[in-house]
């Protein structure tokens, strides 16, 4: 009944809204209003906003409150809220103040259930029934997680002060179960520290699988999950969500996304429960903006949390990236890193990965590799941001010079000092375990071809090439030219810059070709791979950079097989809906009539944190300079619930930079490998076969008759 936007005043500077809940109640923000006791047994008030009297009951006209304590809060003169005057400072704060205390950044560690503990107890008692879940690596870790957060298995030697042990990582190869893991540790923690607050980011496409993965194992803990505003919809809202400040006739989606995100970090505070978030829905929140909303919230996401866990948090690892500094601002040291991929392109991000996980980790390098400098800085008793900002940097650079270059180095001496080093820093606070999964999962090839581009791809490329070795540094519109000129010549039309290296009538001649598939060797290739897979009963998984190479191969295999979208041919984007994202994967991977022939997916946006087995053959269209992204993509169809063996096929463009990308993401590879491990091992490469096992492939290459193929390669 009560739809007007009402505020009662506790006094001259605060004021919050009423619900029908607070008016139901005796007291409301602590001030008790007492009770009618004679007009309850003969009415059941409904109260309403009378202007002249306050909130009154519509049938027997008891005042609840009078009209000098409410007052219309944020109005326009024809009563809607002015988006200005709602978000304006004063107004926001108003606001804020009955979603959420400013007040409750208390010590999350300092609420626990130490007390129902018996001596003897561990953590283990903690999750009875998900430790007989649980394999032996997962246990391994659980307890290695225990360690370095609390510093005890036992909950009675545990310190008091939590948090001051530091983060860890879990460095466990794709498809091992971190996520699983992960929740067995989250629901241990909040049972043992209930006001701990956990905050979960992960990439905006593992949203939908966190979910799936608390709803399977049937967490008891509430999980609220924060929506970025460009995907938040209608209907997510439902009553409980709503409140005297929406129009409920016409709700403004802004204001209706703002009070969801309150009303769940409300939640988060209240009671014991999980709050999972995207990075990109987290990055945001920064509190140098000029939204007070989002100011506020930022402020709470730094120090509120009592427990951060980063889902493939190798992610935000550049030195300049403000996500990584949005998320070292977050005051808990209590963090557990996920990542299958640690090691990435160079050992400043895998300094910077590091430092995320275990902010103090600046503090080991110094104290490690340089103690003057260590103890002249720590002498000082207080370190200002900037000043700590350096103090980052220097051991950045430290940590570079003599551990990575040592690594790095042609010298055997050297090479061991390194990796001795790094081991030393490192083995207390990261746990490996490398599954290959050889005794579980079918069987995995992964084959590098090489092919020759067709004779007007030789064209176009050719020039390409010409003037990338006349510019200096790795020009980025000069290399998307080239990758998606060596799939099909008629995408360079396709990228904005392709004026600055053809004529308008060599674009116009380049445009003539769109409509024929064979013009492309790659896209020739995977048309043929796809639909010879289709007949033998298989599924393809393609990945491409570009949004332009997926466009082309819908229409080829809607114009030449008479395919759809959205039935035999799949698509994953990023800029697709998270619930349209989840959709789509469960058709592909729950299609049991086979319907679905192929999945293709742009690798930014879907080739972390997902299940694709559905999915026998990979295809690479695009060469990588980053080594993870090439194991992540494969390890979406190579994973526990794969049944057939699973072939790979990396593409590369003869002669072009495709060739060099593939050089240096094999040697990255290999440098990860050694780092994964702690010591030097032999660079195993790709080697090239002249007998083709796949019998697919072995059946293309023959019917091809030497034009297509200028080399085959398999990794060992």
């Amino acid at each position: 009944m009560l739809n007007c936007h009402v505020t009662l005043l506790r006094s001259s500077a605060t004021s919050f809204p009423i619900t029908r809940e607070d008016l139901d109640s005796e007291s409301i923000g602590g001030i008790f209003l007492g009770s009618d006791k004679a007009s309850d047994q003969v009415c059941k008030h409904d109260f309403k906003l009378d202007e002249q009297v306050g909130i009154i009951c519509q049938f027997c006209n008891f005042v609840h409150t009078d009209i000098r304590d409410v007052m219309p809060p944020f109005m326009t003169a024809d009563g809607r809220i002015s988006n200005k005057e709602y978000w304006g400072k004063k107004g926001f704060l108003e606001m804020s103040a009955y979603i959420l205390k400013l007040s409750t950044f208390d010590n999350s560690m300092s609420h626990s259930n130490f007390a129902s503990f018996g001596g003897n107890d561990t953590i283990w008692a903690l999750i009875p029934d998900l430790k007989l879940k649980l394999y032996d690596h997962q246990k391994k870790a659980f307890e290695f997680i225990w360690r370095n957060i609390s510093g005890s298995l036992n909950p009675k030697d545990m310190e008091v002060q939590l948090g001051s042990t530091g983060g860890c990582i879990i460095s466990h190869t794709p498809g091992s179960g971190k996520t699983f893991l992960m929740i067995s540790f989250i629901v241990s923690y909040l049972t043992l520290f209930p006001k701990s607050r956990p905050l979960v980011l992960v990439p905006k496409i593992a949203i939908c699988v966190w979910r799936k993965e608390f709803e399977k194992w049937g967490v008891q803990f509430p999980l609220h999950i924060m929506h970025p505003v460009n995907s938040y919809r209608k209907e997510t809202l439902d009553c409980k969500t709503r409140t005297p400040f929406m129009d409920q006739r016409k709700p403004n989606m802004k204001i209706s996304h703002v009070m969801d995100c309150l009303t769940k970090l409300h939640k988060w505070h209240e009671e014991p429960s999980i709050l999972l978030m995207s990075y990109s829905s987290f990055s945001s929140m920064q509190k140098d903006s000029k939204l007070e909303h989002k100011k506020f919230m930022a402020r709470v996401l730094q120090e509120s949390p009592g427990l951060l866990i980063l889902d493939e948090g190798h992610n935000p690892r550049s030195t300049n990236s403000k996500l990584r500094n949005l998320i070292m601002e977050v005051k808990t040291k209590s963090r557990v890193l996920l990542s299958g991929t640690l090691f990435q392109n160079n050992f400043e991000e895998y300094f910077n990965t590091l430092c995320l996980a275990r902010p103090t980790f600046v503090d080991d390098v110094l104290w490690e590799l340089d103690p003057e400098i260590s103890t002249l800085m720590s002498s000082r008793s207080k370190i200002s941001h900037k000043r700590s900002r350096r103090k980052e940097k220097l051991a950045r650079k430290i940590f570079v010079q003599r551990v990575g270059e040592k690594i790095s180095s042609s010298m055997e001496d050297e090479r061991k000092h390194g990796f001795d080093v790094l081991n030393n820093i490192t083995s207390g606070f990261i746990d490996i375990y490398d599954n290959d999964n050889s005794n579980k999962l079918p069987r995995l090839q992964i084959y590098t071809l090489v092919l020759m581009p067709t004779d007007i791809q030789n064209e176009i490329l050719s020039r390409l090439q010409t003037r990338l070795k006349q510019l200096a540094g790795h020009p980025i519109g000069l290399e998307l030219l080239i990758s998606v000129g060596s799939i099909h010549p008629c995408l360079i039309n396709t990228m904005t810059h392709a004026n600055e290296f053809y004529s308008d009538s060599e674009l116009k001649n380049i445009d003539k070709h769109k409509e024929n598939m064979m013009c492309g060797s790659k896209m020739k290739f995977v048309f043929d791979l796809v639909h010879k897979s289709s007949i033998r009963g298989e599924k393809v998984l393609i990945f491409s950079h570009n949004i332009s190479p997926i466009s082309l191969l819908v229409k080829f295999f809607e114009n030449l097989l008479g395919w759809h979208k959205g039935d035999e041919v799949l698509v994953l984007q990023g800029d697709q809906e998270l619930s349209l994202r989840a959709k789509i994967m469960e058709k592909f991977n729950g299609d049991v009539e086979n319907k679905c022939k192929l999945l293709i997916a742009s690798t930014s946006a879907c080739a972390e944190g997902i299940s694709l087995t559905a999915a026998s053959r990979v295809v690479l269209l695009d060469s990588e300079w980053n080594h993870s992204k090439t194991r992540q993509a494969i390890a979406r169809a190579f994973r526990p619930g794969q049944e057939r063996d699973v072939y790979v096929y990396k593409l590369l463009a003869s002669g072009t930079w495709e060739e060099d990308k593939y050089r240096s993401n094999e040697w990255k590879a290999w440098l990860s490998k050694m780092i994964y491990i702690g010591q030097y091992i032999d660079h195993n490469s790709c080697r090239k076969v002249d007998v083709v096992e796949d019998a697919l492939l072995r059946e293309l290459v023959e019917e091809d008759q030497g034009n297509m193929f200028k080399m085959i390669m398999k990794q060992d």
